[in-house]
């Protein structure tokens, strides 16, 4: 069991090896462009530039003007109301909330702006910033937030909300596809769209990093299995006794007839 299990943890970090390495061959094979020459017809082109917005969003928890924001509020625990946890049937926070909400927006640089849709696309930002309950005391908005996703204020759980956020003005770097339309040309969203605070020098290095450490995981995981296997084979080759589990009545072990003694 443990050389399957050592074999899977291998196997997962190897993908996680390979993707991170294909991501970071695919970045660098994307053209860069500006604004004003990003045109249709190439599978990517990858931009640097300021993220601009007529109509801002204002982030739920930080209230912080920006072009796109997730947020996610998670129950960790129950109602609290002296005598253990309350019905949760009845619990209005037993739901976990994920939004990802953007704006329309625009791409600048030195030679003029490109709209972009950011539906779906992947964001890399700078980081979730969250609060919870239970920790340290929380803040009149975090509470807000709570009321208007829905909790009562009847009930005390212990809830955490993390949010990440694009802010307007940011330098941002992009990366996806181009398609025309009747207004011009339009960064297009999705998943083959990349839109990240970070730059292209910083993704690449860390997907340099997670190709490595992910990559010396899966070798360490493969060594482990082949020592767990050679044990196991060697233990059997020489006929020692295998500890079996105890299973107790009723979980996969039948029970033994009981007969009557003989008049």
């Amino acid at each position: 069991m443990e050389a399957l299990i050592l074999l899977i943890v291998a196997a997962v970090a190897a993908l996680v090896a390979v993707g991170a390495r294909l991501s970071q061959k695919e970045l660098r094979a994307c053209r860069r462009s500006t604004c004003a020459a990003a045109s249709p017809g190439e599978k990517k082109i990858k931009l640097s530039g300021t993220a601009r917005a007529e109509q801002p969003l204002v982030s739920p928890l930080r209230e912080i003007p920006c072009i796109f924001y997730a947020l996610t509020i998670r129950r960790l625990g129950g109602e609290r109301n002296g005598r253990g946890f309350g019905d949760s049937a009845h619990a209005h926070g037993d739901i976990t909330v994920s939004s990802r909400v953007w704006t329309n927006w625009w791409l600048e640089d030195d030679s003029g702006l490109l709209e972009v849709d950011g539906e779906g696309a992947e964001v890399v930002t700078g980081g979730a910033v969250g609060e919870r309950t239970g920790g340290r005391a929380s803040s009149r908005r975090f509470q807000q937030v709570l009321r208007e996703y829905g909790v009562a204020d009847s009930y005390l759980f212990d809830y955490a909300i993390l949010e990440e956020v694009l802010p307007v003005d940011s330098e941002v770097f992009v990366c996806g596809p181009v398609k025309g339309t009747p207004q011009g040309s339009l960064l297009c969203g999705g998943s083959e769209l990349l839109v990240s605070t970070r730059s292209e020098k910083a993704l690449l290095a860390r997907n340099a990093a997670v190709t490595i450490v992910a990559a010396a995981v899966a070798g360490a995981a493969l060594v482990g299995a082949l020592v767990a296997g050679k044990e196991l084979l060697d233990t059997q080759a020489k006929g020692e006794p295998q500890l079996q589990q105890y299973q107790p009545e009723g979980f996969g072990m039948q029970p033994l007839e009981r007969t009557r003694p003989s008049p």
